[in-house]
């Protein structure tokens, strides 16, 4: 398993740089890869994958607010219980609709977690590592040659990525939230 000092040194070698013991204030280049990792992994999590995507059921507190716990990157909304349109708003669930963020019942949910490094598979922190040290060599360094070079390999990494949370499933266009609501708007008279 890739630790989050194997991936900033990753990134440090791609600039030329010598790998480091640990990541402190002293050593720039150090806490420059850290940054651009952190801004990768929550970059490539809140596009929602099976392993970071959880239900959940909001229940109001006692202001009437649907508070949504903190680590949540994106949250999404059943359509089928209800015409209103739902969004996120300052930690809480608002009502777009109605003009309001307080709720009398429960609401299910789907969100999109922002999960720490070490919780991650293997697939995504290769393409997170991937992906940064090609950011990070763009924004330090700048050469053309390497970004072709690490561009490559972060194709790779995405496949490998994508082929991780497809294995062990069968699933057609029809599994996605979007294309069920566009082939079921009609029905109870919606």
């Amino acid at each position: 398993m890739t630790t989050s000092l194997q991936a900033v040194n990753t990134l440090l070698a791609v600039i030329g740089e010598s790998p480091v013991n640990s990541i402190d204030e002293g050593h720039a280049s150090a806490v420059m890869a850290q940054n651009t990792l952190e801004e990768v992994r929550s970059a490539v999590g809140v596009q929602g994958w099976d392993w970071n995507t959880e239900k959940r059921t909001l229940t109001p507190n006692s202001a009437g607010n649907l508070v949504v716990p903190s680590g949540v990157l994106r949250a999404t909304f059943n359509r089928d219980a209800t015409t209103d349109r739902f969004t996120l708003r300052g930690g809480k669930v608002y009502n777009l609709s109605k003009g309001t963020a307080v709720f009398t019942s429960p609401m299910d949910i789907e969100v999109i977690v922002d999960l720490a490094w070490d919780d991650l598979p293997e697939e995504a922190r290769r393409y997170i590592t991937i992906r940064s040290s090609r950011l990070f060599g763009d924004r330090v360094v700048g050469d053309p040659a390497m970004h072709g070079y690490t561009q490559e390999e972060e194709y790779q990494a995405l496949s490998a990525l994508w082929k991780g949370e497809t294995s062990g499933t069968y699933r057609t266009i029809f599994d996605n939230r979007d294309m069920f609501w566009a082939t079921h708007r009609n029905e109870g008279g919606v």
